[in-house]
């Protein structure tokens, strides 16, 4: 008999959050050297924010077997069978996972440890709900562009700002931050420009879409795909990995549909195709 698969937090390093936690916030308290309440209670609200939202976090937990998923919290605890599943929806690295009446969703969370393992249990217990011909295409959202658009003229705005002082009251200081925005600048537009808009899947063939170009793949094309991550300051960063058979390597993230939805469907393409 298969045992379960748990994935969860380490409790070494969930004490040792809360350890930090508890130290930083007796040293804010310490020197805030007052008995006033109004310099007290934000900090205190925002400490309890925070230990709230490190609980919540450590005390997520998935259970996965042969017969059902379960997802442990603070708040409780959701299970389905796996043949209790009707669909699935999902929005950046999130899988919800919905059952015929719509009345419970379970939801692993995408910073547990072996997520991506997690994903793959998804896609192959169920890969019925991934079939390439319902995503035939998966678009980006509006709101990828349009932040982007705003963040650009931002910067825009700063850097012109800058240089009007600089020619009013002309000092080097002010060239330091003005070239540190200008590649910032440099970099949004690279990832603006790099990131695909849209991803199409007709027959053998998939397409990515950019801002100013296509590129087209075919199966026989395709070496493997992979859901994989890069550890940043924000946590994990997952990503699709799409390894070619010239040796070349692509990299696709933030398609409409949820990351781990693209991914299993691109898997389940290439599997069909490949």
């Amino acid at each position: 008999m298969n045992e379960p698969h748990i994935y969860k937090h380490s409790p070494a390093a969930s004490i040792l959050i809360l350890v930090v936690f508890f130290v930083l916030f007796a040293v804010i308290f310490l020197e805030l050297k007052t008995e006033s309440l109004a310099a007290i209670i934000p900090v205190a609200i925002a400490g309890i924010a925070v230990l709230l939202s490190v609980l919540i976090k450590f005390s997520s937990k998935a259970i996965l077997s042969e017969d059902e998923i379960v997802v442990r919290g603070i708040f409780g605890e959701k299970a389905l069978r796996w043949n209790e599943i009707h669909r699935v929806s999902g929005s950046g690295y999130q899988i919800k996972l919905h059952n015929f009446d719509e009345d419970v969703t379970v939801a692993p969370s995408p910073q547990l440890p072996g997520y991506e393992e997690i994903v793959e249990w998804i896609g192959r217990k169920r890969p019925d709900l991934f079939p390439p011909e319902e995503y035939s295409e998966i678009k980006r959202g509006f709101g990828f562009l349009i932040g982007m658009g705003v963040v650009f003229l931002m910067m825009i705005g700063f850097m012109a700002a800058m240089a009007f002082q600089f020619l009013m009251s002309p000092n080097a200081g002010f060239l330091v931050p003005v070239l540190f925005i200008f590649l910032m600048l440099m970099l949004l537009l690279w990832f603006i420009f790099s990131a695909a808009q849209s991803l199409r899947l007709e027959g053998r063939s998939m397409t990515l879409k950019y801002l100013f170009r296509e590129k087209t793949l075919l199966a026989n094309e395709v070496a493997s795909i992979h859901l994989a991550y890069a550890r940043t300051r924000n946590g994990k960063q997952y990503y699709i990995s799409i390894q070619q058979a010239n040796g070349r390597s692509m990299r696709i993230s933030g398609l409409g549909a949820g990351l781990p939805i693209a991914y299993l469907v691109l898997k389940n393409w290439h599997a069909r195709n490949g």
